[in-house]
């Protein structure tokens, strides 16, 4: 389009409806202030952006932005991309003297933020969502607006060179406090408590609450889950401890079975042993009586039994041979009746 136009000054395309950039859109063109604001920008190719002094692209679409898109770089000495939707950013081998970037979503600052930029004299990144800073992600500059961000705290080792600042605005933030060193290296504007901090510290307090109760849910969970295990272990141990009774009185049982057994076996043999029965025809003026057992009970005479033995029947039934006087006599008795 702008192969026949070798320079101009100031080429304007503000406000129309441009969405994309090509390559080859301007190829050719050399100018020292492009402006492309407020237009509908939602993509630039790599080396879309001729060789300029000034380069504003603010009021636009744009999510990113990065060295590729320009054809050199390093002859731009102030760019503007303010008011888009930037979240991510690279300008390595960069010259900028002026950076505007403010009203974008950015959220954190890197070592590689601003890597390299050592022209810069002012940066701006006020009005976007910056929370955090790395340690030495910001660079030398003389100028830099932190302004309507989230930070909570500040310290001089985020800075590459604190000596270098001349002024620094950090209204609108989070900060409470601040070191008291800073107001010996720069001038600093602060205080004006950002409106979003108090919905973040109240989004915190209740994400704390919430974490809070979480933990307690989760401790008494554990606690109900020990709780189960200590009332499984001790149902097991009763169990246990029924099973060992069981065996132990099924062992006593046992035993007790064998002794008794034993004991019913002797005495039912002796019950079926064969008694002793006399033949009453053989006692000669026994007196018979069964005695509840049997036995024969014989008279208080002595007779002869069984080969002249001579028997008296105890008290128990049983018969014992008589004493010796007796049984003489017996004898006389006995020798008196054969003579007669």
């Amino acid at each position: 389009m702008f192969r026949d136009i070798s320079y101009v000054s100031h080429l304007n395309l503000l406000r129309n409806n441009i969405k994309k950039i090509k390559a080859s859109s301007l190829i050719g063109l050399k100018a020292d202030i492009l402006s492309f604001s407020f237009n509908y920008l939602e993509y630039l190719e790599d080396s879309s952006i001729p060789e300029v002094e000034e380069l504003f692209i603010n009021g636009n679409k744009l999510v990113s932005i990065h060295s590729k898109i320009f054809v050199n770089i390093s002859k731009i000495k102030i760019l503007d991309v303010s008011f888009n939707k930037i979240t991510d950013f690279s300008f390595q081998n960069s010259m900028f003297q002026r950076l505007n970037m403010k009203n974008n979503k950015i959220t954190h600052l890197s070592k590689k933020s601003f890597l390299g930029m050592n022209m810069l004299n002012e940066i701006i990144l006020s009005n976007n969502m910056i929370s955090s800073l790395e340690m030495k992600s910001l660079p030398l500059v003389k100028n830099l607006d932190l302004s309507h961000n989230l930070l909570s705290s500040i310290d001089l080792n985020m800075f590459t060179d604190i000596d270098q600042v001349r002024h620094l605005d950090l209204t609108h933030n989070c900060i409470k406090q601040i070191n008291l060193k800073f107001t010996k290296k720069a001038n600093i504007s602060i205080g004006i408590f950002n409106k979003m901090c108090n919905d973040i510290y109240e989004t915190d307090k209740e994400m704390s609450k919430s974490n809070d109760k979480q933990e307690a849910d989760n401790e008494m969970s554990k606690s109900n889950d020990i709780q189960e295990m200590d009332n499984v272990l001790i149902s097991k141990n009763i169990l246990y401890i029924i099973g060992a009774v069981i065996v132990v009185a099924v062992l006593l049982a046992n035993i007790i079975v064998i002794i008794y057994s034993r004991r019913f076996y002797k005495y039912s043999k002796k019950a079926f042993e064969p008694r002793v029965v006399f033949n009453n025809e053989l006692i000669p003026n026994a007196i018979p009586n069964d005695n509840n057992g049997g036995y024969v009970e014989p008279a208080h005479v002595y007779e002869v039994i069984d080969n002249n033995a001579e028997t008296q029947r105890e008290s128990y039934g049983y018969l014992v041979p008589r004493s010796k006087k007796r049984q003489e006599a017996g004898d006389e008795i006995r020798n008196v009746s054969s003579k007669a």
